[in-house]
């Protein structure tokens, strides 16, 4: 059992969990504090949101993302009088300062002792990028293949269909910026086995793109002939008053801090928003010994009759297996109107038909569905078709050598992702794939009944008040975007979109209350230490 060391107290955790989940057994949920002073708990559970983000050895991490070792040193808001970004920042920066002087002795992990050596550095041409140093992102390689035969960017249900499709044709390199592979469904399952001719690079996260066949990754070049994205989508969020609460999360975000170590025994929970993942979410709280004290979903039942009729036999009977919860806890017409309390979380609002009603609970998780990672296809060049990207029956995109599945080609759920997955892995490999395209287009049928099914009620947009914040990494709030028409005017009047997430959270969020165009996506993919947007000049 690893000891840790948080804001200068001895703990012990579960091996194998993340740091976010050892931390909230210890009952801190307040990981850091936004810049006008308020707590702030973690929200994705995925390292989408940068909410949980503290200092763990002396760097700047996302908590959710990182697995407990013995000895390491975290510190959070609980630990200082103000753990604020730019609070980070500045400890970020005084220790590389005191290292550069010798003053004080850091502990380097074996990537930077790779990078201490005396190669030079250059920064790379092509990238357009502004030298931008704020959340480092910790590196679990240090090698990785200059030419790969194919590339396939996501380690979920997708990428891993399509690793071992391709397997059978040729090499097959598998990258992921998780720590595990799986993906968020798979995340937690055990022995998750792969052909000897895949090299799996997790915990890799890609800074931008070079050109149309080089990726820069953690300050090296990685080259590919072929490539399969795959890579995934995160939940869409909407806000609502009180939803900056410590204790209030996404859905898919609880069913992800469940797996990755949080122990939920003996908590209320509200399980609310829209779409199947609720009830998944309800089943492993209550398997991990929580009191999911209600599920709402906001489609009415008149909505929510033809996926009903649409789903299979092995579909039905999973669902008959949540037959007590769905009987005696699920409401539909029914959705979160506010959470209420001081420092955290204390009770909930919501609407049900005609009454407003309240609940008290320890955790809310709210999820409205998901939407696309599209940052990386869209800087490649791949077309997009109504928000998704576009590709034919063979999972072949508008770019010849880039194959996509999953739910960046449209959201499915699990089988869709799987088939999509084994397609791409055989098409981009010169395999056939006749006998799936039945099989494909049945799943492109289920795609079109889940969108209808769970499309949002207009009430959504009006829960945001004017005080609420929208963008949660700079404190935006409502009023101060409404009465721009497009996104870069509000974001050249405020700083919303220009936080650590870099607009994932209040992107969608505002496409979907004002109406506002799709975020522009400039490189870094990601919030980027300036050392791993240098490149390691080849001796």
């Amino acid at each position: 059992m690893p000891k840790l060391r948080v804001n200068g107290h001895k703990i012990h955790s579960r091996a194998g969990i993340s740091v976010l989940a050892a931390l909230q057994n210890q009952g801190l949920w307040t990981v850091r504090t936004s810049v006008s002073g308020k707590p702030r708990g973690p929200l994705c559970g995925m390292g989408v949101c940068y909410e949980c983000r503290c200092l763990v050895d002396g760097r700047v991490q996302k908590s959710c993302q990182v697995t407990v070792q013995e000895g390491m040193e975290v510190e959070t808001a609980e630990g200082k009088d103000s753990l604020s970004s730019q609070t980070l920042l500045e400890e970020v920066a005084e220790g590389r300062e005191q290292k550069a002087e010798g003053k004080k002795e850091l502990t380097l992990s074996p990537h930077e002792k790779n990078r201490s050596s005396s190669q030079a550095k250059q920064f790379p041409q092509g990238l357009g990028l502004q030298p931008s140093a704020f959340c480092s992102i910790p590196s679990a390689f240090s090698l990785l293949p200059s030419t790969n035969s194919l590339l396939i960017i996501g380690a979920g249900p997708a990428g891993i269909a399509a690793a071992r499709a391709a397997s059978r044709a040729c090499q097959v390199t598998l990258l992921d910026d998780n720590p595990r592979i799986g993906g968020q469904i798979w995340r937690e399952k055990e022995g998750l086995k792969l052909p000897e001719n895949v090299q799996v690079l997790s915990g890799a996260p890609i800074t931008g793109v070079l050109d149309d066949k080089t990726l820069l990754v953690a300050g090296q070049k990685l080259h590919f002939e072929r490539l399969i994205l795959a890579t995934g989508a995160r939940e869409l969020l909407l806000p609502f008053p009180g939803w900056t609460l410590p204790g209030v999360v996404g859905a898919g975000g609880l069913q992800a801090m469940i797996k990755s170590g949080l122990d939920v025994a003996g908590k209320r929970i509200v399980i609310a928003g829209s779409g199947p993942l609720l009830l998944a979410v309800a089943a492993l709280a209550v398997q991990k010994g929580a009191q999911v004290v209600r599920i709402l979903e906001q489609a009415p039942p008149k909505q929510l009759a033809p996926f009903l009729k649409s789903l299979t036999a092995s579909k039905l009977l999973q669902a008959a297996g949540l037959g007590r919860i769905a009987a005696t806890r699920y409401t539909s017409n029914a959705y979160v109107k506010a959470a209420l309390g001081t420092e955290k979380l204390e009770k909930v609002q919501y609407q049900s038909g005609e009454r407003t009603l309240e609940l008290e609970c320890d955790l809310l998780a709210v999820g409205y569905g998901l939407v696309p990672n599209l940052e990386l296809a869209v800087q490649l060049g791949c077309r997009l078709d109504q928000g998704f990207v576009q590709v034919d029956d063979t999972g072949k995109t508008s770019v010849a050598h880039i194959h996509a599945a999953g739910e960046i080609t449209g959201i499915g759920g699990l089988d869709k992702a799987l088939l999509e997955g084994e397609v791409a892995g055989l098409a981009a490999t010169g395999q056939p794939i006749f006998s799936l395209v039945p099989r494909l287009q049945a799943s492109h049928r289920f795609v079109r009944t889940l969108k209808t099914a769970f499309a949002l009620r207009p009430e959504l947009q009006q829960l945001a008040d004017s005080d609420t914040i929208i963008c949660r990494c700079e404190d935006v709030r409502l009023a101060e975007v409404q009465g721009h028409t497009d996104w870069r005017s509000a974001k050249l009047h405020t700083r919303l979109g220009m936080g650590a997430c870099q607009g994932r959270t209040c992107g969608p969020i505002c496409q979907h209350l004002l109406g506002f165009d799709a975020p522009q996506i400039r490189p870094p993919l990601f919030a980027t230490p300036l050392e791993d947007l240098l490149l390691e000049e080849q001796p």
